[in-house]
């Protein structure tokens, strides 16, 4: 998906983007990657890094502005939200 979103970007197929929204999300249920910390556990280290490689991609450059939260649940968090300006 990355290459082709790569090329319809430079192809300009699909204009200057001005806002990108990605969800992506899974059960923590017996994946004890996502849930134990001495694993790198939690939303953002396991998850999160996916809409923000995105996000990277579409605008080429580093956001000037990050906000987020995230719910913590047993020491780790397993819901993040973040915004890029």
């Amino acid at each position: 998906m990355y290459y082709k979103l790569r090329e319809e970007l430079a192809a300009g197929t699909i204009g200057d983007v001005e806002y990108l929204s990605t969800h992506f999300g899974y059960p923590l249920k017996n994946n004890l990657r996502s849930t134990e910390l001495n694993l790198g556990g939690g939303a953002l280290m396991d998850l999160g890094l996916y809409g923000m490689s995105m996000a990277l991609q579409v605008f080429k450059e580093e956001p000037k502005r990050i906000v987020a939260s995230a719910a913590m649940k047993n020491g780790f968090n397993n819901f993040l939200i973040h915004f890029l300006k």
